[in-house]
């Protein structure tokens, strides 16, 4: 599949607010819509700035980009699919702050037990496997994710496949729906939980 850059992304708020990014020419890719992007960055507003942000399935790399705007100190991409890489590469390189960005083109689940092996971690993780595949159990991402970190996973209504949530440590704290997408919140366990604001 020959990939074409429409530009018809663009980052919503913050230092590259208006930015164009390249997206693919068909729906093989799936970007995260812009008003979900929009909300979720919203609802995590106060943890952004000074964070080490982790998309993972990172496609056109919108929300780690998005998240860069709006002051996250970097932000590690991991995508395996050729095409895919070739947008966010191109996408990093418009932004011109691949020094804050690091792409991994590995496989999601290979990748986190790496970042498991070199014990690192990361404050804010946002997962967006392919509809058609559970993804990895969020309990390969305890590791990587700090004390008080928080994580956000994207999957449709109605999975198809698997439980990604089986045996995990994290608690569920906040769900939101935009479109045909839920968006999860997840956290280790801190005493009494309270949704995030609407």
């Amino acid at each position: 599949m020959k990939v074409k850059a429409r530009g018809t992304l663009r980052i919503i708020a913050g230092e590259d607010r208006g930015r164009r990014l390249a997206s693919p020419s068909d729906n093989r890719i799936r970007p995260t819509p812009g008003m979900a992007r929009e909300a979720i960055c919203s609802i995590l507003q106060d943890r952004i700035p000074g964070s080490r942000f982790l998309d993972l399935y990172a496609g056109t790399g919108s929300v780690g980009l998005e998240a860069l705007s709006r002051g996250a100190i970097s932000v590690t991409f991991v995508e395996s699919g050729r095409e895919a890489i070739q947008l966010l590469r191109g996408n990093i390189a418009a932004m011109g702050r691949a020094r804050d960005c690091h792409l991994k083109a590995a496989p999601a689940v290979e990748q986190c037990r790496l970042f498991t092996r070199m014990k690192q971690r990361f404050d804010l993780v946002f997962v967006d496997p392919p509809y058609d595949d559970a993804g990895l159990p969020i309990r390969l991402l305890e590791p990587i994710l700090e004390a008080d970190g928080l994580l956000v996973f994207q999957r449709p209504e109605r999975f198809p496949v698997g439980n990604p949530f089986h045996g995990t440590r994290l608690e569920c704290y906040d769900a939101r729906r935009y479109g045909r997408a839920e968006f999860t919140f997840w956290r280790f366990p801190i005493g009494p939980v309270e949704a995030l604001g609407d």
